[in-house]
Formats: C-alpha cells, structure tokens, sequence
C-alpha cells in the first residue's frame, strides 16, 4: 500500500484554504476527481463550492478550470454547505455530480441529497430545483439526515448509499448506512424490509454501527461503494468526540465487503486508516477503482480553520482487500 499527499489547496480564491477530495470519473484515458473547495471566514471555513482536477495515474493531480463549477447557494435547501460525493458520465455524454447539501449554518442539524448535471465536465453546470433525497422526517431512523450519497450502477438499476441519521448522537449512536434505488438516476425509492417495524416501518438500513467497544461503536457514515469480481466493497468512516470535550473528533476508515449490496460483512482488517494522531480533522473519504486498484482519498489538516490541508490516497489491490 502506498499513502501520500495527492493535491493541496487551490490559488488564494475560492479553494485557497481547505479542500476536501470527492468522486473520481475515469472517462476517456483521464482521471477527473471533483472536489469542495474553502476559504476561511471569521467562523471558520466557508460554504464551500465544487470544482476539478485531473489526472494521468490518480496520483499527480493538476487543476483545469480556475473557477467553481457550482454550489448549491441559490436553493434554500443547500444554501449552508455543500459536499461532491458521486459522479459519473452516462451513455448520452451527461455529466453528473450528486452531492450533500446543509439549509443551515454546520452546527444546525438537517441534510439532504441533491444533483448536478452537465453536457461537458467544464459546464455550464445545473443544479436540481429540488433534493434526490431528503430526510425521513419524525419517526424515521434517517429523520433529519441523509448524506454523502455513493451511486453505482448495477445493470439497469441505480443504487444509492447514503448514510442517515436522526441527531447522531455518541450517546444514541442513531446514524446508520442506507440505500434507495432507481430507474433514471433521479427519482429514488428507499431499501424497505416489510418484516421491521417502528423507526424502520418505511425505510431500513443495510449497514450499523459496530459492537459495543469496536473501532466504529458509535457511528457509520460516508460510504463509498465500488464494484468488483463477485460484489461489492464499500469503504467507511467512523468518528467519535475526543475527551475532553471541545477537543475535536478521531476519525478512521474501514471497510465492509457484499456478494449482493444489501447485507455486508466487516474486515477484519479494519479499520483501514486509523488517524493516530496525524491529522487534526478529517472530514471524508472517497473510494474509486484507479489503475486497477481500489483507492481511498481523504483530507487531512491541522484542523478545520487551519490555513492550508491536503488530499491522501491509500492504494490497495481488491485482492489485499
């Protein structure tokens, strides 16, 4: 495995301070990767917008295109945060970006799903007037959150990953890993059991937090699912707050492998990645399949007001997975 400082933070304009890796598209010999890029503000880091950079290899990653492709500031549903999670070119030559958007300041609970899409990776890019996915609302295990959408496509079906929430508590440990499927790409219909009941009476998840006193006892989120020979295999985070309080939040990655997508079985390698200390704050990774082998990008920096941050990438082959 190898591990490294992939690309660091943009000219002093939008993505000058912070950013934060996303999904890779490998169309035509060329490796497109979109990214969040920051700038500082008093509180802290910026709303964020979308932008890209390529590459020949996955490794060595130059930016194209000095301005934003789109954020998500005009809807009132993302006029807070935005984060790039899943892309892809379809058959007709379309790009699209799905992504996680905040209606609120990052402090205040409540997240949904939108979308993206473009006739070229340079644009002009159009935001959805409305969320692919929103929250359950009261009663559901996804109740005020749904985030970090991973998209594959499984034959004529679309499937979704997504990780959900009520209000993700250490001590409720409520936040899970879901799926929704479609038949285009935009409208979506959540994974239901008929067997389950209260919080889980319309919508279920397909993947939970770990036992009591592993390294993911608290929560799962931000999955990224890439196909291979035989099924899937789906890296994730897990974060718990540092003691004392106020003090930041530990962050590692695992990963969980499935024959059909649905029910998933832990490495027990895990967790892949554990932050021992090396970065201050981490707040996602993204798995793609680069040159053969399956890859983990991810930020790492001081903190999250620090001046400058970078991306990683872990490279493993599926056959060490």
């Amino acid at each position: 495995m190898l591990s490294g400082a992939v690309f660091a933070a943009g000219p002093e304009n939008w993505h000058g301070a912070f950013v934060t890796p996303g999904p890779v598209v490998d169309h035509e010999g060329v490796y497109y990767m979109f990214y969040t890029g920051h700038m500082l503000e008093a509180a802290g880091v910026d709303r964020g917008a979308v932008g890209y950079v390529t590459s020949p290899d996955g490794i060595f990653w130059s930016f194209e295109n000095p301005n934003p492709l789109f954020d998500a500031d005009e809807q009132e549903w993302g006029e807070a945060a935005i984060q790039a999670s899943s892309a892809m070119v379809l058959e007709d030559g379309t790009w699209v970006v799905w992504f996680t958007a905040l209606p609120r300041a990052f402090g205040t609970r409540g997240a949904a799903i939108g979308r993206a899409t473009a006739p070229t990776v340079d644009g002009p890019w159009t935001v959805d007037d409305v969320p692919v996915l929103l929250p359950g609302g009261e009663g559901t295990w996804n109740e005020k959150i749904v985030m970090h959408p991973s998209v594959v496509r499984v034959g004529e079906e679309w499937r979704m990953y997504f990780d959900g929430a009520i209000d993700d508590l250490d001590s409720d440990r409520d936040r899970a890993i879901g799926m929704a499927t479609s038949t285009d790409g935009l409208t979506w219909t959540l994974f239901n059991d008929p067997a389950t009941g209260g919080l889980y009476e319309l919508s279920d998840p397909v993947f939970f937090h770990g036992a009591d006193g592993s390294w993911d006892e608290f929560r799962v989120l931000g999955p990224s699912v890439v196909q291979v020979d035989g099924g899937f295999v789906m890296t994730y985070m897990s974060t718990w707050r540092l003691q004392p309080a106020g003090s930041g939040f530990r962050s590692d990655f695992g990963y969980a492998t499935s024959a059909d997508g649905i029910t998933w079985a832990r490495s027990g390698s895990n967790p892949l990645i554990p932050n021992k200390g090396e970065f201050g704050f981490i707040t996602n990774g993204f798995a793609s399949t680069v040159e053969g082998q399956i890859v983990l990008y991810f930020d790492g920096a001081s903190s999250i007001t620090a001046p400058t941050s970078a991306s990683y990438g872990l490279f493993a082959s599926p056959s060490d997975l």
